[in-house]
């Protein structure tokens, strides 16, 4: 009789707010490789009401360990409030740098579990990635910044405009793929 193998990947529970609505997914820390949620065994991304009812219908799924009592959140509705408070030439508050990484993120693993195509400008464009750039030091992360220095990133109108402009649309794409995100 061969031992069980041990999970070779790790996944927590992920809470989704948007539209005043909640959601639960399966994030997979992807280790070396990119995060990801988990799909449903019909190929579609396994999306839940609550952990209840998905530690209830728990996946199948093989050399993934589920840490039920480890979870995270987004909330999608601060996000894009984030997003549309971005102004010429002012600075962004850590707490605004912070939120707007955080559902980047998230949008960015959800893309990729979908399989949104990679030549939207969300992964292409140049002024994007400046803002990405901007934001990721806005965050004033204690590896990346000096001690007892911070970072505010200020904004130029180009780059709101393509930033807004790259989520909206990757978020679209999302959603036409998994349509039950939004219900």
């Amino acid at each position: 009789m061969s031992e069980p193998r041990a999970a070779t990947r790790v996944a927590y529970p992920y809470l989704f707010k948007y539209d005043g609505n909640e959601r639960i997914l399966l994030w997979v820390d992807g280790g070396c490789e990119k995060d990801y949620f988990l799909n449903a065994s019909s190929g579609q991304l396994l999306i839940c009401d609550s952990i209840a009812q998905m530690r209830n219908e728990p996946p199948s799924i093989e050399n993934i360990a589920i840490h039920w009592d480890e979870s995270d959140e987004i909330d999608l509705d601060q996000f894009w409030k984030k997003i549309r408070g971005l102004r010429n030439g002012r600075a962004s508050a850590q707490e605004t740098c912070s939120v707007i990484l955080a559902g980047w993120n998230f949008l960015e693993d959800l893309a990729r579990t979908v399989a949104v195509r990679q030549d939207l400008p969300i992964f292409t464009d140049e002024l994007v990635q400046r803002a990405y750039e901007k934001i990721f030091g806005g965050c004033n992360l204690p590896a990346v910044t000096p001690e007892g220095c911070k970072y505010q990133p200020i904004w130029q109108t180009d780059e709101i405009a393509a930033l807004r402009s790259a989520m909206k649309q990757l978020w679209q794409c999302i959603v036409n793929i998994a349509p039950r995100l939004i219900r």
